[in-house]
């Protein structure tokens, strides 16, 4: 299922002092209409990596592990779902669902999709926290088959969803699938007692925890066309970082085989795709034991 996509080869082209120079096009991508305008290069994609998983999974901890200078972090949008004018749409999802969740998620629908086009100059990779493909897939989707959301709202979430991904240029290279326990993930949220997320129930995750699976590892409802790494993510983040480790080298060979078919003259050797992608190991203080 291994299928590392074309983002990878324009590494050659669009990133000076990386690797090989050679003329970058830029176009401008006008979203107006959405509230957004942002310059996008379609040659210069970086590897884009999105961390998925359940709710107390460790997706933010997780993610403190890419620490390279060379590679852009994106991390939920919180901060704006819980300040829109002074509003804390977040917090009035979670308080109740059946009149907020079709304005929460068209919220999260436009905020996701800023992250996914957002100009990454000079950063060959990218690491989003979850993607507008998960907020879909997991959330719209729970949210529809609970009664929470109406036909009428899941339909026009869809509608926009369709559209985008049929016209936005925000696929992803490879999925990194924290997968937790519900019961496990429950016992984090208690103990990090965070605001907003005081109402949540075991039942929740545990059906958000099937739809993820159903995704990305059964491949029930919905599919993916990136490849998929699954981790235990019931245990402490250095051993989660450990497995992620494991698959290292099978995902830097990939790439660079990708790379030589793309440019023989490439300085971008091996070892320094494997420093863009997972960091620099030498630097353990940036996580802890537990923190999830």
């Amino acid at each position: 299922m291994v299928v590392i996509r074309s983002s990878l080869k324009q590494l050659s082209t669009c990133y000076p002092g990386f690797v090989s120079k050679s003329r970058k096009v830029f176009f401008h991508l006008d979203m107006n209409s959405l509230g957004m305008k942002t310059s996008v290069s379609e040659s210069c994609k970086p590897f884009t990596v999105f961390v998925e998983g359940n709710i107390g999974s460790g997706k933010t901890t997780f993610l403190s592990y890419f620490n390279s200078r060379h590679v852009v972090v994106h991390s939920e949008p919180t901060d704006i779902w819980r300040n829109v004018r002074g509003h804390n749409v977040l917090q009035l999802m979670y308080q109740d669902p059946a009149r907020w969740s079709f304005t929460f998620q068209s919220l999260v629908q436009k905020t996701m999709l800023e992250l996914h086009v957002r100009n990454c100059v000079n950063h060959p990779v990218k690491l989003m926290e979850r993607s507008i493909y998960s907020a879909r897939y997991c959330f719209v989707e729970n949210l529809y088959k609970e009664g929470l959301m109406s036909a009428p709202e899941y339909a026009v979430i869809d509608e926009w969803f369709k559209w985008i991904i049929m016209n936005m240029k925000i696929q992803g290279d490879l999925i990194v699938y924290l997968r937790t326990d519900p019961e496990v993930a429950y016992q984090r949220i208690l103990d990090r007692g965070r605001k907003e997320e005081s109402a949540l129930t075991l039942d929740y995750l545990v059906k958000l925890n099937q739809l993820h699976e159903d995704w990305l590892v059964e491949n029930k409802v919905f599919s993916t066309q990136i490849p998929v790494i699954v981790l235990d993510a019931n245990r402490t983040i250095p051993e989660i970082i450990e497995e992620f480790q494991h698959h290292e080298a099978e995902i830097v060979e990939k790439i660079s085989i990708k790379q030589k078919n793309v440019s023989a003259s490439s300085s971008s050797s091996p070892s320094k795709i494997k420093h863009l992608l997972f960091g620099d190991p030498s630097q353990p203080n940036l996580i802890n034991s537990t923190g999830l």
